[in-house]
């Protein structure tokens, strides 16, 4: 049994051929797939608009291979309908997959480190405006990409570090033996100590994605452009 974890694809209505050619190879390549969080990103546009636009041409296949669909801070249930039945057969905060020798415990991650727009709901409501002119320059476009690229990656790397001192406060989960997967950083990132994984994000190029087999978790990273 192989299964896909993938995280922080952060579709819109902007259908692209080269990243939905490399999910679905993927998708066909295992048995089963999860979707760690920030699958459709509610800043771009609405569920509806997500899922009535070319996107939904992975949804069928994506239903059969039962895929569990995590939530995450981009998101979230309140955001979606009851549409999302469409792609997945289960809808969770928070997933345990458990294997022959381990057990992996797969969630988003802004529950460990919150969002600037958990923490900052007023200052938000303006943010939510320039979200969609800085993640167009995520990929380095322009002349402000990459001060733009440079700002994203510090705050991801600020969510790492938030995540592992939630953890190593946690004396429960630092004697324990479960492994935590996480997307919410959008690079790969691992910390032995704390058994802890980020599965990266798949877009602008770059495939970051994870598997899950017989012989425990493995992450890629790999162009798909």
């Amino acid at each position: 049994m192989k299964t896909l974890l993938i995280a922080d694809t952060h579709f819109d209505t902007s259908f692209e051929p080269a990243r939905y050619k490399a999910i679905i190879r993927l998708i066909k390549s295992v048995d089963r797939v999860v979707i760690a969080g920030d699958f459709w990103d509610s800043f771009l546009c609405s569920f509806d608009e997500f899922v009535d636009s070319g996107w939904n041409k992975m949804f069928p296949l994506l239903k059969e291979k039962k895929t569990i669909y995590i939530h995450g801070n981009h998101d979230r249930p309140k955001h979606c309908n009851e549409r999302v039945k469409l792609f997945s057969v289960k809808q969770l905060d928070k997933y345990t997959l458990e294997t022959k020798e381990q057990s992996f415990l797969i969630e988003h991650g802004h529950t460990l480190a919150s969002e600037f727009e958990q923490r900052h709901a007023h200052i938000t409501k303006i943010f939510r405006g320039l979200y969609p002119w800085l993640d167009a320059r995520f990929g380095g476009h322009g002349i402000f990409g990459p001060m733009i690229v440079k700002f994203i990656e510090f705050n991801h790397n600020q969510l790492w570090k938030r995540m592992k001192i939630r953890l190593e406060s946690n004396q429960d989960w630092l004697a324990g033996k479960q492994q935590l997967v996480v997307g919410h950083c959008h690079f790969q990132k691992k910390n032995t100590k704390l058994r802890l994984q980020s599965i990266g994000s798949f877009r602008w190029g770059v495939a970051r994605y994870g598997i899950i087999g017989p012989q425990g978790l493995e992450v890629f990273e790999e162009r798909y452009d």
